[in-house]
């Protein structure tokens, strides 16, 4: 649709079969990457999970399907930073249980690089995925009690292979609840929604849940380089900072002369960003400097008095043209030299 709500295009995709979408997000080439349910295109006969790419019309580029002899439903699924993608979903095919977390990871072109399943003896259900600052996948969904046989909200954290770092599973005895979406914040932490007290199928109330996130700003940087020079003269300075979760940082340098580097490029903990500059004028200058990791965690200042007490571009060649002019005769080779 448009800004105000009309239509620009349609497009519908699918077989004879039962087939869905249950989530769909831009992609960075303009187009759109949608992920459902087909039954027109599974190979056991009973549900796939489904990945449609389009351009930015809707017009279709690929699509691909994964899935075994039962059903696979697919829920959600964001493109990941190395412009793959990453899938979420349930199956019955594969894994542990009557149902399990189905995480699945594609290239640009939707071939499978690497599948993980999570989940314990009964029906756990994969609802959204979203990709960490540290590459890594954080995986809502929900978990059934094995012995009370109610759900639960279900939360995991896998490294960027798919590998689970953590779970964890809120239990609120014998209440039914159920996790729709999650994201990581800005602290480190994550954020959960979802419903509570659910009967019948139908919830009771909304249920937002904030897991803390455990991060320390970055140490103070350390600020090198020349504390004096010629100005119009390019020096170079060093900044250095470690994260004590060893999180990615980027600078910011601010020259004291009205001009700035804004944020860097995200650097290693511990990794010497190198940057270059040259003062207008004469004067003396405080270089201040901080870092910020990956969360927004701030360092404190960092600063260095910098003294720059003279140009280095001497008019040199003013000052011959004029001493010429005053002595007319004086070094006549040096004067034929330089064209005087």
């Amino acid at each position: 649709m448009n800004a105000t709500g009309g239509d620009e295009w349609i497009q519908t995709y699918g077989g004879i079969g039962l087939d869905g979408g249950d989530c769909v997000e831009q992609t960075s080439d303009g187009g759109f990457i949608i992920a459902g349910t087909t039954h027109s295109f599974d190979f056991g006969g009973n549900g796939d999970v489904w990945v449609i790419k389009t351009d930015a019309n809707g017009n279709e580029l690929w699509n691909t399907s994964f899935g075994g002899g039962y059903l696979d439903t697919g829920r959600n699924i964001q493109q990941t930073v190395d412009g793959g993608f990453i899938i979420m979903g349930t199956t019955m095919s594969y894994g542990a249980g009557d149902g399990d977390v189905w995480l699945i990871k594609t290239d640009s072109l939707g071939n499978e690089l690497w599948n993980s399943t999570f989940g314990g003896s009964k029906w756990d259900e994969g609802k959204s995925v979203r990709q960490t600052a540290d590459h890594g996948y954080f995986i809502t969904g929900d978990y059934t009690d094995p012995v009370r046989g109610d759900l639960e909200v279900y939360m995991i954290k896998t490294d960027e292979y798919g590998i689970e770092e953590w779970s964890y599973i809120i239990d609120h005895n014998g209440v039914t609840d159920s996790s729709s979406f999650g994201i990581q914040t800005h602290d480190g932490g994550y954020i959960i929604t979802g419903e509570t007290g659910k009967y019948n199928l139908a919830a009771v109330d909304v249920l937002i849940i904030k897991l803390q996130g455990v991060n320390t700003a970055p140490n103070t940087p350390v600020l090198t380089g020349p504390t004096s020079g010629n100005y119009q003269i390019e020096y170079r300075w060093n900044i250095t900072a470690i994260d004590p979760d060893s999180n990615p940082v980027f600078y910011y340098i601010d020259w004291g002369d009205g001009t700035n580097t804004s944020w860097s490029v995200a650097y290693a903990s511990g990794e010497t960003m190198m940057q270059s500059h040259k003062y207008p004028a004469k004067g003396t200058y405080t270089i201040t400097a901080k870092a910020k990791d990956i969360y927004g965690a701030e360092s404190d200042w960092a600063s260095l008095s910098v003294v720059m007490p003279y140009s280095y571009n001497i008019p040199f060649m003013t000052f011959l043209g004029r001493f010429f002019e005053r002595f007319p005769n004086a070094f006549p080779i040096l004067r034929h030299i330089l064209g005087y």
